[in-house]
């Protein structure tokens, strides 16, 4: 998927892009079922909720579901951010990160993997 020059001055501009319809419904679908497998498979990978069973984030999902995997070297994904870099890209790292809203601990201000 290319992107156009209004969406790179976008992203110059405000520091993101934003694509409301980057995926199907069914393909929308299909990574909530992923979510759902890969919150059960037990390892390092999952760090829970502060004094929880709750799953807070996931590390590395792309490692452990197909579903994830594909989506991390998805074209749509890919070339607009090699476009937008101008450079090749890869995964270092990925999480899933999980806000039950009241009751859980938050996300503070951070740097995303940048």
């Amino acid at each position: 998927m290319k992107i156009s020059d209004q969406d790179i001055n976008n992203f110059k501009k405000n520091g993101f892009l934003f694509f409301p319809e980057l995926f199907s419904k069914n393909e929308v679908k299909n990574l909530r079922s992923a979510v759902k497998r890969v919150i059960k498979i037990p390892g390092e990978n999952i760090t829970p909720e502060f004094n929880s069973d709750k799953v807070r984030m996931i590390h590395g999902a792309h490692d452990y579901d197909k579903t994830f995997s594909i989506l991390c070297k998805h074209p749509r994904i890919i070339e607009p951010a090699e476009q937008l870099l101008d450079d090749k890209i890869y995964i270092h790292q990925s999480r899933l990160n999980f806000n039950y809203g009241f009751g859980t601990g938050g996300f503070y201000w951070h740097q995303d993997y940048a």
